[in-house]
């Protein structure tokens, strides 16, 4: 699917449902929507969120999406938030904002807000380190430029 919108800005997809059947994409769906619309700016889905092995495709071959800040997620079912927030950061490393479903979900749901908030302050600190590593670089780059 993803493939068939390159030019895909804005993506909406069974994030705002009131049924609360577990989502048929998994993380991998969502690795191949950052591959294949390099203008998707923003999107709304609920996924299966777990590590994956980043080492192998499509996760190595995805070009980091830079224009997504923050996205909604619904009732997504999360496995592994500290994974999931590394992996969302390589994606989308400008990410700031996980929003999760404000409901209170009955199980299996019934989690998934707390782990998204805690997705959420992981990305915060990534984000925060990225940009003193950024600043380090940048420092020692102009500490080696001749005078």
């Amino acid at each position: 699917m993803a493939q068939s919108w390159p030019h895909l800005e804005e993506f909406r997809f069974g994030s705002v449902t009131r049924q609360l059947d577990s989502p048929s994409i998994t993380f991998i769906g969502l690795v191949h929507l950052i591959q294949h619309c390099r203008h998707l700016r923003d999107f709304a889905m609920s996924f299966h969120a777990c590590s994956i092995d980043i080492d192998c495709k499509p996760f190595s071959d995805t070009i980091p999406n830079d224009k997504i800040t923050s996205i909604f997620v619904g009732i997504s079912p999360i496995v592994d938030c500290i994974a999931v927030a590394g992996q969302l950061h390589a994606l989308l490393p400008n990410l700031t904002t996980v929003n999760a479903a404000r409901i209170q979900a009955p199980f299996p749901f019934d989690h998934t807000k707390s782990e998204w908030m805690r997705v959420d302050e992981f990305l915060m600190v990534l984000t925060e380190g990225a940009k003193i590593r950024e600043k380090i670089g940048r420092v020692s780059r102009e500490c080696l430029l001749p005078t």
